[in-house]
């Protein structure tokens, strides 16, 4: 899955909408916070591509796209931390195997650890 958070790509980073459209050939997941509805989050169709551009195709980028405040990503990403740490609390509550890397947390991020 591939968060993108408040970029509009198609006005300030064109050439991140090639690599954007590549993952979502690829099969992956792109979930869009932007509280603009930016057109290129929604589909692309590339101007390399002679048979796109012919048929006037495109290529679905969002699988979703969540239209937030200005500055309801916090919230958004808050909400998503929140979830995470309560699957790691029951799972270790059940005696299941971990939902976070310690190991990968420890080595690659600094302050409290979870």
């Amino acid at each position: 899955v591939h968060g993108i958070f408040g970029q509009n790509p198609g006005t300030n980073h064109p050439r991140m909408l090639g690599e954007l459209r590549a993952a979502s050939k690829r099969g992956a997941r792109i979930v869009s916070f932007n509280p603009l509805r930016e057109r290129g989050l929604e589909r692309f169709a590339d101007p390399q591509d002679k048979l796109e551009m012919a048929t006037l195709g495109s290529t679905p980028i969002s699988t979703h796209y969540f239209q937030l405040r200005v500055g309801g990503d916090f919230a958004a990403v808050k909400g998503m931390m929140k979830h995470v740490i309560e699957r790691e609390d029951a799972a270790v509550a059940r005696g299941e195997p971990s939902v976070l890397d310690h190991a990968f947390i420890a080595e690659h991020t600094l302050g409290a650890m979870y």
